[in-house]
């Protein structure tokens, strides 16, 4: 039957972590769907940030406002960021692949 996986055969999200496969990450499917959804979460992002400034620059014909759109639109990510970074540093037990 077309579209149905025979009982050996293994989902496209159950690869194997070794050399030569993809990233031990990919193995498991919440992190694949994380990943994935993180990718279109930042194509929002980038068009929010386009949007934005395309609009200021419509209503107030200042290059200063636009910069300043930007500027402030990216304050929450830098504050964040370096938390976000220690937090992971202090996650990480592993040194990187499984194998």
């Amino acid at each position: 039957m077309p579209g149905r996986l025979s009982a050996g055969e293994a989902r496209p999200w159950h690869w194997q972590p070794c050399p030569g496969g993809p990233p031990a990450g990919f193995v498991s499917r919440p992190f694949w769907l994380f990943w994935f959804v993180e990718k279109i979460s930042v194509a929002g992002r980038w068009m929010m940030e386009i949007a934005g400034g395309w609009l200021v620059a419509r209503l107030a014909d200042s290059a200063a406002q636009v910069a300043s759109l930007i500027s402030i639109a990216s304050i929450p990510v830098l504050v964040s960021m370096a938390w976000a970074g220690q937090v992971a540093d202090r996650a990480t037990t592993s040194g990187g692949r499984s194998c």
